[in-house]
């Protein structure tokens, strides 16, 4: 409460994975293990801005009587190859999400997420764990763009000035639920209006259509077309913070 001393300019690196903006994150030499206890119920983890090369996620419940689930090691590296010459010298690239919703969802669940390297730091943007909440089917025609905050001028001259700065992500998708889901859907909606949530529109991390439909963010739009006698149309807009 001292603003003459003290002035609020973001987590520390501790808690910076819980921040859930894009701009902070939890950093440590070659490796983070993060103990969680959610003290209510969770069948799902969301990591987004990951740098390492590898994470494990396990999880105990003293109800159960130890371990109740193990992710296995996964790795975060990866390399897509189109020919011998790529295959020899192209560059090694990282995962940068991981996401599971099998977690059993015991009251007492301690979950402990390892992200580890054998060289170099390692990070964690935003951990996100939860209850997984199904919105429907996403068709095809999704698409991802960015909203570039980046600014360029010219001068008398002609000159250019180009100041970089951070762009947003944002997607447009179509989802189809059956009705039955629909008053589920509109809870979800009321819930998440101005909060914050990992949505993914693909349930296999590994696909490589995956991190272009995966936000951490807010829903701009989340709208339900009922001109269906059996199935709901929605369209949900994603942008992330």
């Amino acid at each position: 409460t001292n603003i003459a001393n003290w002035a609020l300019i973001g987590p520390t690196n501790k808690w910076a994975m819980f921040d859930v903006l894009r701009n902070t994150k939890s950093t440590a030499p070659l490796g983070i293990t993060v103990v969680l206890t959610p003290a209510t119920r969770c069948d799902s983890i969301a990591l987004s801005g990951l740098v390492g090369a590898s994470v494990r996620v396990t999880a105990s419940s003293a109800i159960a009587g130890g371990a109740v689930y193990d992710s296995g090691i996964v790795t975060l590296s990866s390399r897509t190859t189109s020919g011998w010459y790529s295959y020899y010298f192209g560059s090694f690239r990282t995962r940068t999400e991981f996401v599971r919703r099998d977690l059993p969802p015991y009251a007492d669940l301690v979950i402990t997420v390892v992200v580890s390297a054998a060289v170099g730091d390692v990070s964690i943007g935003s951990c996100i764990v939860g209850m997984s909440r199904y919105l429907g089917s996403t068709s095809y025609d999704a698409t991802n763009e960015a909203l570039n905050f980046s600014t360029i001028s010219r001068n008398s001259n002609g000159d250019s000035l180009l100041v970089p700065k951070r762009n947003i992500p944002q997607t447009q998708q179509v989802l189809w639920a059956s009705k039955s889901y629909i008053d589920d859907i509109l809870a979800v909606r009321s819930l998440l209006n101005g909060a914050v949530a990992a949505w993914y529109g693909l349930d296999d991390d590994t696909d490589g259509y995956f991190s272009s439909l995966f936000v951490v963010g807010i829903y701009k739009e989340m709208t339900i077309n009922a001109s269906y006698p059996l199935d709901a149309k929605i369209n949900l807009t994603l942008e992330e913070v």
